[in-house]
Parts: structure tokens; sequence; C-alpha cells
């Protein structure tokens, strides 16, 4: 089935989608995953079912994936989410779990072409961070705001949906011309290694960030319990933890008594929507926190030299993860007004985001991305991947949602207003926190049971030992799948072999086996 021009067309808005800053600084969260875009182009394409499962697929190989430094090299999960599903959709295979296999190891080989469209943007967005300084340098604040979101998302609108239309609209005709030649244990082999073996090294991956502590028994307690009873844990247990969790963050936020100013809202919306919007090499977010604190400047400075100097001390380098990081933007907006008043120096605001920065970043990184979306992934996953689940496999995309939004939203807010009435001393109370630190320790433990879970899902690595005797060929089966698991994990931690190469070596051996009959 070709992809139509409009078809193509909503795709690339996909793709921008996946990447743009209007969706409240949750995009990275919802549309940027494979399990959400995967259904998405399912339902543009017609086939919502196989694209969620190759979505599915795909998102299990970037459970481990994190932004700071990535374990699949230079690969984007949006488009590889995007382009595989469109790939696994259209492709000229009648069997569903070899054109899912299929579209998982095009879709990560063509998701490493996103690292050069975001090369080309943070290089075109050095020339807008250029416009926002002569902004600053003069103390227009609106135009600072302006060119943070409207050229910014424009130019973003301009590189992602040409790019991911273009490869939607192209390689699937492309593909199924070559499909049409190759012989059939091509495709099984592809199909195994896409559908199975790349999904046990996605487990593998994400067990490097959960194998702390308890994380190892509960993983085994996980797939124990899932091999021997078949139940949806990922509608249980994790999606309670998580609850608790957001209602202790949101009693810690915002109180009902307290008010906070118009500047103050607004800065946090310009922070939560815009932080990436114009992310330069140059700057990375400065030109977003600078945009964010714009309008407060604006109001605190009457003065256009006292203006543009406050306006220029935020350009300067800044990079935090977003959402445990906006308690340093609540700062910065806090010291403002004490240095308006003449209560702090202009020094000591950029110590204090110097100092601070690195801190909170790391932070943010190891538990939004290490631990909590893990988990969540992992909670719903194998309502997706379940043949027998009590629930439709969608619900799991639903599930999903409905759990991460309220989160990252609770913690973002809830950081920001900690910092603008606390300054310096909710930033120490955020790395200190014994409340914090409990919470944390709770996730790594949910997400190696949901992983262990995830990992005993029999369509995840597609084994499919048969001895006659149901117990026995459950428990072989569930031996097997362990057996990948761990192997993937060996050369993943202990010798630290790149996750492409195994991918490599995982596709030649299914190859091979598929060449010899074995499969």
């Amino acid at each position: 089935m070709p992809v139509s021009l409009p078809q193509a067309l909503l795709i690339g808005l996909l793709y921008f989608a996946a990447n743009t800053s209007f969706l409240g600084g949750l995009g990275y969260f919802t549309t940027w995953r494979p399990l959400v875009n995967g259904l998405l182009v399912g339902i543009v394409l017609g086939d919502p079912e196989r694209g969620l499962m190759t979505g599915a697929l795909i998102n299990i190989l970037y459970l481990g994936y994190m932004s700071v430094g990535g374990t699949l090299g230079t690969g984007d999960a949006a488009l590889a989410g995007i382009l595989g599903s469109t790939v696994a959709i259209t492709a000229a295979v009648p069997d569903s779990a070899q054109a899912a296999g299929l579209g998982v190891l095009v879709g990560v080989l063509l998701g490493n072409l996103g690292f050069a469209l975001l090369s080309l943007r943070m290089s075109l967005d050095n020339r807008i961070v250029r416009r926002i300084e002569q902004c600053a340098d003069r103390g227009n604040s609106r135009a600072v705001v302006w060119w943070n979101i409207v050229p910014a998302q424009a130019l973003l609108l301009a590189i992602t949906l040409p790019a991911a239309g273009i490869l939607a609209y192209v390689v699937p005709p492309l593909l199924n011309a070559i499909l049409v030649m190759a012989p059939s244990f091509l495709l099984r082999g592809l199909g195994l290694a896409g559908s199975s073996l790349a999904a046990a090294l996605g487990i593998a991956l994400a067990m490097k960030f959960v194998f702390t502590g308890r994380g190892v028994p509960a993983f085994l307690v996980g797939f124990a319990l899932y091999t021997l009873t078949q139940a949806d844990f990922g509608i249980l247990m994790p999606a309670a933890l998580i609850l608790l969790a957001a209602r202790e963050l949101a009693a810690a936020r915002i109180r009902p008594k307290e008010i906070y100013g118009r500047s103050s809202w607004l800065a946090f919306i310009l922070w939560q929507f815009f932080s990436h919007s114009s992310y330069s090499f140059e700057r990375l977010q400065g030109s977003g926190l600078a945009a964010a604190l714009a309008p407060a400047i604006g109001r605190l400075y009457p003065d256009v030299q006292e203006r543009a100097q406050a306006l220029q001390r935020h350009l300067a380098f800044f990079n935090v993860e977003p959402n445990w990081g906006s308690v340093l933007t609540g700062t910065m907006l806090k010291l403002e007004k004490e240095h308006a008043m003449g209560r702090t120096s202009a020094e000591s605001i950029i110590e204090t985001r110097q100092v601070l920065m690195g801190a909170i970043s790391g932070f943010g990184d190891s538990v939004s991305q290490g631990a909590l979306l893990p988990l969540v992934l992992s909670t719903a996953l194998p309502v997706v991947m379940q043949p027998h689940g009590l629930v439709p496999p969608a619900a799991g995309v639903l599930i999903y949602l409905a759990l991460i939004c309220p989160l990252m939203l609770a913690i973002s807010s809830g950081a920001f207003f900690a910092g603008y009435r606390k300054g310096r001393d909710a930033v120490v109370a955020i790395l200190s926190s014994p409340m914090l630190k409990r919470w944390i320790a709770v996730a790594e433990t949910a997400g190696a049971f949901m992983l262990g879970v995830l990992a005993a899902t029999r369509t995840v690595t597609g084994l499919t030992i048969s001895t006659g005797n149901s117990p026995a060929s459950l428990l072989l089966n569930a031996a097997g799948q362990l057996t990948i698991v761990m192997l993937c994990y060996l050369l993943v931690k202990p010798l630290n072999i790149k996750p492409s190469y195994i991918l490599i070596g995982a596709v030649v051996i299914s190859l091979v086996a598929a060449a010899m009959g074995l499969v």
C-alpha cells in the first residue's frame, strides 16, 4: 500500500509534533515516543493495530535511551518510530510479525538521520539566537519572547515536515521493490531480529539503569510472576506507585492559599512550553531561559540599560533537564526580583546559575529518563504486547499518557514554584530530599519489576518452542527468553559492546538461522 501525498504530509506534521514546543514540554514524553507515534501513524495509514505493535517494539529498543548521551548512538526515537511504523504498514509482507520486525530495523536505521536534522536545526537556531541577542541589547523583552517562539518554531516546521514527509513517501515503494526480489529466508531472518532479538536488546539497555539495589530480584520476581500467572501487572501495582508519588509531589508544590503574581505564572508557562524552542549549539537553553524571564524583567527594570543587562546575563550558556531544572528558572526569577530591590548582586545571580546548573541537570536526567520514564513505559508496554490481556492493546497508550503527563507537569510546576519561593534553598532541598530518594528507589525497583514482566511477555522474544507438554513448553520458553535478555545485558554492561554492533550481530545470526531453516 503506497503512502499518498496527504498521508505523507500528515506524517511530516507528526514528526514536527514530536519535536515542537507547542505541546507544553510534553512532546518529548508523548509524540516523541514510538509507542505513541506508532499508533498515530497507524491511524493515518489505516492500520492502527500494526502501527501500534511496531511502535511498541521500537520503543522497547529505546527504553534505555537517554538524551544526555543516548545508548543507540545518534538515533532519533521519534523518527525511528514514525518511519518504522510506516514501513511496517506499507511493506508488501503478508506476515504481520515479519512486517513489524522489518519496520523495527528500517526505523532504527533511518532514525540515525534524526541527528543530522537536529544538528541542522541547532546550527540554524544560532542565527535566531543572534536576533535574540540584538533584541536583548536594546532591552526589548517582547521581541526576545517573539523570536524564541515564532521564528524558531517556523524553522523547526520547515526542517521536520519535509524530511519526514519525503522519507515516508519515498522509502516504502523503494523497499517494496527490493522485497519482491528477496528470498523468503531473508524476511524470516529480518523479522526474527527486528521483532524478537531487538526487543531483548532494548530491555537489556534499560536494565543498566534499574539494576541497582533491589533491581535484580525485582526483575526476576516480575519475570517469574508473569510467566506463571500471565497477569496484567501493567495496570496494577506500578500505576498505584506513580499516582502516590504524584500525590506527594503535588502536596509539596502549590497550596491554595499561596498566590503568585502574573509574572511568575507567565515565566513558568514560557519555560514549560518553550525552553527548547530556539535550542542552539552556542547557548542550548540560554535563549529559552531569557525568553521565559523576559516579561518579568521588562516590568522589574524600567530603565532600558538595566533591562538589557538582565536579559544578557540569562542569555549565557544554560542547559538543564527542563522539568526538575525548572527549579532553577524559578530561582532566577526570585533572584532577579531581589536584585531589582537591591538585595542581591548580578554576580550572585550568575554564580548561582553556573554552580547549580550541572547538579540539577544530572539529577533530573537520571531521575526522569533513568527511573520514571522506564517505569511508566514498561508499565504500558506489556498491555500493548500481551495477546490475551484484560484490556485492548491501545489502552496501553492511554495508560502511559495518563501516567506520564500529570507526573511530569507536577514535577515541573512543583519545582518551579519551590525555586520561586525558596530560591537556592529549593535546589539544595531537592538534591538532598530523603522523600525523593525513597521514591526514586521505589521507582527503580518497580521499573525493574515491570522490565521482568516485559521480558517474560511471550510476544517480546517470539520464542515458540513446543514439547507437547504445556507446562514444560512454558518453562522452556521462559528459560529461553531469560537467557537471551541476560546475554544481551552481559554484552551491553560488563563487556561494554556498542548496542549498534549487538543489533548487527543479531541480524546476522537471525539470517543464518533462517537460511538454515531453523526459523
